[in-house]
């Protein structure tokens, strides 16, 4: 906001900001990341290597007390690195994990064919049901001892994807990473409930940004070809036109 206020755009005041925050239901914001995960995910299809799920805090600084919130995501990599949002929850300092994946996938009809790699914490058998369940592989390590070794068929299944997979989990941790790095916020909050959303806000913002980056490349793309190699300039216009209202359907 002080940025947008320095260029000169019109800007509410801080108070106002926050009313109009408190006004937007935290599944909104789910949804959101969910439709435009989704978009970036069918537009890539087929390349698409594994998803990984796992959980970070966010920092909310208030005015006595520096406390922070906890925020899960399930991300799909693809064959180069790269990462997008497919689903996300949010939950005050000390809430589960388990319990913020539980929602997670309780908003999902279906997930890829691919490998769900998590660490130790999302072991829980009934969440490991549930992503066989929804059609995903589940790869979440399994915790063991020397004492105790994995019994359960399901659990035996996950470990081994574990084996295969684990080793590329820091690669969720990049996404964390960024966020914090880009879009974290250090103006104080004094509710729980608008960190809670903040934290939320940024992981749309991640996926609302590829998005934008995706559209301008592609857009760039069609004019080129419309102008290089068409020779009618009405032609041309209609072609385009026609190439952006697809662009706007498709989001």
């Amino acid at each position: 906001m002080e940025t947008a206020s320095k260029a000169g755009f019109s800007v509410p005041a801080l108070s106002t900001y926050r009313h109009r925050i408190k006004k937007i239901p935290i599944s909104v914001l789910q949804e959101l990341l969910e439709q435009a995960g989704e978009a970036l995910f069918r537009k890539h299809k087929g390349k698409w290597r594994s998803l990984m799920v796992d959980g970070t805090e966010q920092r909310s600084i208030c005015i006595e007390m520096v406390s922070s919130v906890r925020l899960v995501l399930l991300v799909a990599v693809d064959d180069k690195g790269k990462t997008v949002m497919l689903g996300g929850a949010v939950g005050p300092p000390y809430a589960s994990e388990v319990e913020l994946l539980r929602r997670i996938l309780a908003r999902k009809s279906v997930l890829p064919s691919l490998p769900l790699v998590g660490d130790r914490v999302y072991d829980s058998i009934d969440i490991l049901q549930q992503i066989q369940k929804l059609g995903a592989q589940p790869a979440v390590r399994i915790k063991t001892t020397w004492r105790y070794s994995i019994r359960d068929q399901l659990r035996q299944i996950s470990h081994r994807g574990w084996e295969e997979w684990g080793s590329q989990r820091y690669r969720i941790g990049r996404v964390f990473g960024s966020i914090k790095i880009k879009v974290n916020s250090v103006f104080p909050l004094f509710r729980e409930d608008l960190a809670m959303k903040r934290a939320l806000a940024a992981a749309v913002l991640y996926n609302l940004n590829l998005l934008a980056i995706l559209t301008i490349i592609l857009i760039k793309a069609h004019i080129i070809i419309c102008f290089l190699f068409i020779p009618s300039i009405s032609t041309s216009l209609h072609i385009f036109r026609t190439l952006l209202n697809n662009f706007l359907t498709w989001f």
